[in-house]
């Protein structure tokens, strides 16, 4: 499943991914104890790719394994694979932020549940959420909190990245051009392994939105 993603931050295709993915999963022993989780996130791929069928088909046999029996983790993950990878790209984000805002806040009452650390990726994906509704300034707010789950569980190089991105959209939308500048600033020339990828994307464009904004065109 990190296939999946890392592939889409690298701009590749995502169906090999995916597919690569299903072919493990599909193998893995139903009575696994973490095998629905395995599942629910694969859905996530298959939403990410628009096959929303095949996305709804594998929770509902994940929530159908033993595995899933009497243990609220899979339902609260199916939640944020739900509303994150497949009501959002149906175009239904309204209701997006708040279904994710109750998962987080179950992940968090059950952190011996949450073995994966799924929490850290839902709270920046309803950062993410957010910001695509322009809701910006409770999207700064979810980066905070993102960013405090993540020093938990070691994951702030990523929570940063995240975080980033969205006070990039957040200080460009609502104007704040020496916000922008600052992060910027902050940001740097963002070479190394992902430069040409999504992650360099975002630096270059609001750079450019940047130096339209200030008159800069030979920049």
């Amino acid at each position: 499943c990190r296939l999946i993603r890392f592939r889409g931050a690298a701009g590749l295709g995502l169906l090999h991914g995916v597919d690569a993915v299903a072919e493990v999963v599909h193998r893995l022993d139903p009575s696994g104890r973490l095998v629905p989780l395995a599942k629910i996130l694969l859905a996530g791929g298959y939403g990410w790719i628009c096959r929303f069928e095949d996305a709804e088909r594998e929770i509902d046999e994940a929530l159908a394994l033993p595995g899933a029996r009497g243990n609220p983790i899979p339902r609260i993950y199916a939640s944020v694979v739900r509303a994150h990878l497949i009501e959002r790209i149906r175009g239904r984000a309204a209701e997006v932020p708040d279904a994710l805002g109750v998962a987080i806040e179950a992940l968090l009452e059950h952190p011996e549940g949450d073995e994966l650390d799924f929490a850290v990726h839902a709270s920046a994906f309803r950062a993410f959420a957010l910001s695509y509704l322009g809701r910006h300034e409770e999207a700064l707010v979810e980066t905070r909190r993102h960013r405090a789950i993540a020093a938990r569980t070691g994951e702030l190089a990523g929570a940063e990245q995240s975080r980033r991105w969205i006070a990039f959209t957040a200080m460009a939308e609502l104007e704040r051009w020496e916000g922008l500048s600052e992060e910027l600033e902050r940001a740097g020339a963002s070479s190394g392994p992902f430069d040409g990828s999504a992650m360099s994307y975002y630096v270059h464009a609001f750079r450019a939105h940047l130096y339209a904004h200030r008159g800069e065109r030979a920049r």
